[in-house]
């Protein structure tokens, strides 16, 4: 055997031995067929076949069927360097269980042959503790709306009582007219219409508090106005405030781009935001108590900030102590009185902002209030 032969050899070797050793799972497949023509332990082992029976296989035997389609999709995004790794994939056992993988694919020639390559990486049990933590924090979401939803009865009640007096004083008005003999039938349609309205009105503020109180687990993506938002989010406190002797400044930005997300979610973290700055107005002594609530663009910055959308609200409280600002964000904790907070919502509202790809700044002083920022990034569509 000549040297170059002999040298060949011992690379194939050293190869082999460590593809064998290696604990990611490996996969060598012929394009033209699609079949394997390499697996070593490790991926026998995650998908519970001896070497000779992956060896019979093809791409399609170790994906579910249903996944087959979104699993190619994701090595043809691969192959167009669209993305470094398929996240997620999975992966169909011999005993019918799936698993699943992260995967590099990619070409790679052995010898003579052109094949593909892909490396395994089990995440089954990290994909589990997400999924966990996923639902964690939906529970939690939940759990945190459904104590606001008591915040909000004084509210609706005023919202809804104001319809009914209206529809209240619209009827005693035909009834006095038909008692004294003054009713004028061509001012039925009229007074009807009225009626119509105020009952719409109704209609309107209770399928929104059925939205808002509906549980998610799955977050919705779509178009979102801020603005809309935010208003819809007054409907239910802006009575409250009143009632607490506390002044709203409302500036809304015009034509505000759009942004993606679950509009119920983020309406969660502003109420969650001005109910924090009432309770905190509630305590304080001051004459002229106010909230600002603001949306507007942020433009990009040279530190890399992109263009962003922007709702601040702001208080002139007493501010949050140096003792709780270490801890606002933090599960369960809580500066209100045992049994009138959860001590979730600004955990919860942070949360949120992550699953929106936004952020939370914020900003308070001792005796001259504090002010929440939630930036949003703006939508792709967005104008």
């Amino acid at each position: 055997m000549n040297q170059d032969k002999t040298e060949k050899r011992m690379e194939d070797v050293s190869f082999s031995v460590i593809l064998e050793n290696m604990s990611d799972g490996v996969l060598f497949a012929n394009p033209a067929t699609n079949k394997f023509e390499f697996a070593n332990q490790a991926i026998c082992r995650m998908l519970g076949y001896e070497e000779e029976e992956i060896n019979n296989l093809s791409v399609h035997d170790i994906h579910p069927k249903e996944d087959l389609d979104y699993v190619l999709s994701q090595f043809e995004a691969q192959a167009r360097k669209e993305i470094d790794v398929a996240k997620d994939i999975p992966c169909l056992r011999k005993d019918g269980t799936v698993v699943y993988m992260d995967v590099n694919a990619g070409p790679i020639n052995i010898g003579d042959k052109a094949l593909l390559m892909g490396l395994f990486r089990d995440v089954t049990e990290q994909r589990r503790e997400r999924e966990k933590e996923k639902e964690l924090t939906a529970q939690l979401v939940q759990s945190s709306k459904l104590a606001e939803l008591g915040e909000l009865i004084a509210g609706v009640a005023h919202e809804l009582n104001q319809p009914l007096n209206g529809i209240k004083i619209i009827s005693q008005s035909i009834l006095r007219d038909i008692e004294r003999g003054q009713f004028e039938k061509e001012n039925l349609p009229a007074d009807l219409e009225d009626v119509v309205n105020q009952v719409n009105k109704m209609s309107e503020i209770i399928d929104h508090m059925r939205r808002y109180s509906r549980r998610t687990d799955e977050m919705l993506y779509e178009k979102v106005d801020l603005n809309t938002v935010v208003t819809d989010m007054l409907r239910f406190l802006g009575q409250q405030l009143l009632d607490h002797n506390i002044r709203l400044v409302k500036e809304f930005s015009p034509q505000l781009p759009t942004i993606v997300g679950d509009p119920i979610r983020i309406e969660q973290v502003i109420m969650n935001l001005v109910t924090n700055a009432r309770n905190a107005l509630e305590i304080s002594d001051k004459a002229d108590k106010r909230i600002e609530i603001k949306t507007y663009r942020e433009r990009g910055t040279d530190s890399g900030r992109k263009d962003a959308v922007v709702v601040e609200v702001k208080d002139n409280g007493e501010g949050i102590s140096e003792m709780a600002q270490k801890k606002i964000f933090q599960p369960f904790f809580t500066t209100k009185p045992m049994g009138k907070g959860t001590g979730l919502g600004l955990s919860i509202s942070k949360k949120i902002m992550e699953e929106h790809n936004g952020v939370v700044e914020w900003e308070s002083k001792t005796g001259a209030g504090t002010a929440f920022k939630l930036i949003f990034p703006i939508a792709k569509f967005g104008q």
